[in-house]
């Protein structure tokens, strides 16, 4: 057998590490699919656990939509005077997006509402409190839900009114858009955006939506989940 020379040596390893790297990049890239496939079966069994528990076609689709939109929550928020406050009863179906000004949070709604005490509807109302943060006012909105989500350091969206798009933005269903939401039409995305939970959270409204569920998929949506099943390969 032909002895090599230092430089064909040197060649050879260099080639045989570079394959390696490869090897290596593609398990790895396997094994994350794997962890993602994991996590969304986990979930997805524990959503199936929950709404199959209910007999009645009826229950299951009642439980369906309370994943979806639990009791709504009080939010004490800036007046139209200044100095001023109000209560609203916000639900989370109705929240479309959350723009976060670091302490004022603007939230926008699909629908305007009034205060409790009575006055002129609003559809974009300002939480202003300084003790709590913007995750707080997410978990406080939500009710346990796990459907609005932080996709940039300023931003949260209601994943059910909007999609992402291959420009990596969020867009908001076009029937939704108005003049007075079109600060929220398009959102970017930022080191905050985690698309595998967002992959996971898509599955559960998949989950959710096969047990007659009264809310509507938009078409986008449907299209949406249904080319990443193609992607994934998940029938």
């Amino acid at each position: 057998m032909k002895r090599l020379t230092p430089d064909e040596e040197n060649k050879f390893l260099k080639q045989k590490l570079a394959n390696e790297k490869k090897i290596n990049a593609a398990l790895q890239e396997e094994i994350e699919l794997l962890h993602f496939e994991i996590e969304r079966l986990r979930r997805n069994a524990g959503i199936e656990k929950v709404l199959g528990s209910f007999q009645s076609k009826a229950f299951a689709a009642a439980a369906a939509d309370l994943l979806l939109d639990p009791a709504p929550m009080e939010l004490l928020c800036s007046g139209e005077k200044a100095d001023t406050s109000e209560t609203y009863l916000v639900r989370l179906s109705d929240v479309l997006a959350i723009h976060s000004r670091k302490r004022p949070k603007d939230i926008f709604l699909k629908k305007a509402i009034r205060p409790r005490s009575g006055g002129r509807e609003q559809v974009k109302i300002t939480f202003d409190k300084n003790d709590i943060n913007f995750d707080e006012l997410l978990t406080a909105i939500q009710r346990g839900s796990n459907y609005l989500l932080r996709v940039h350091n300023s931003f949260a969206v209601h994943i059910f009114h909007y999609v992402f798009s291959k420009k990596k933005k969020f867009v908001l269903h076009e029937q939704l858009q108005t003049d007075e939401n079109r600060d929220v039409h398009e959102i970017p995305i930022d080191s905050k955006f985690d698309q595998e939970l967002y992959h996971t959270r898509l599955f559960e409204i998949d989950k959710l939506f096969q047990h007659q569920s009264s809310y509507q998929l938009s078409l986008q949506k449907i299209e949406e989940i249904n080319e990443l099943k193609q992607e994934l390969g998940i029938a």
